[in-house]
């Protein structure tokens, strides 16, 4: 009788082990699948293209030359003219190389437009032409403040 309680209780302490080692498995692998499709969404959603990539970084650097030139204009009580240029206020922050214009990710220099009541700077866009609906323009106007016209050609300051 004991042997038979014996017997009776090893199988169920092995049924009990069994089923424990079974949960751990399908836990172990479901964990392991939520790691690796973790690591697919966040990597997927993580990747830029390399177009709006470059859209972001001639955005960032046609604001941060905007302001470069709003600053200018504070302190000057005037825009730069068109010869001065964007070198004008590159300088104002002692850029170590000033006789070149800084270049779009599409390796052209950035544009500047000045008129009397406001200025222009812009970046061709990809597409590389100028005056089409890409182009990436940022319009300075003193008593305004900066304007941003992100991949928008404004017909106002349109070349004259």
């Amino acid at each position: 009788m004991i042997d038979r309680i014996t017997r009776s209780a090893s199988i169920g302490v092995r049924i009990v082990i069994l089923v424990v080692v079974l949960i751990s498995l399908f836990l172990l692998l479901f964990l392991c699948l939520a790691g690796m499709l973790a690591d697919v969404y966040f990597t997927s959603r993580a990747r830029v293209a390399p177009s709006d990539r470059n859209l972001t970084i001639a955005r960032t650097q046609v604001e941060l030359l905007g302001q470069g030139i709003e600053t200018y204009w504070l302190q000057n009580g005037r825009f730069p003219t068109e010869s001065e240029g964007i070198g004008a206020v590159l300088s104002l922050y002692e850029a170590s190389d000033v006789d070149s214009p800084p270049i779009d990710p599409w390796g052209h220099p950035y544009r500047y437009k000045q008129w009397s009541d406001c200025a222009k700077v812009w970046s061709l866009g990809p597409d590389t032409e100028d005056g089409t609906v890409d182009d990436i323009v940022l319009e300075i106007i003193p008593a305004s403040g900066v304007q941003s016209n992100a991949l928008v050609n404004p017909g106002r300051l349109s070349e004259e």
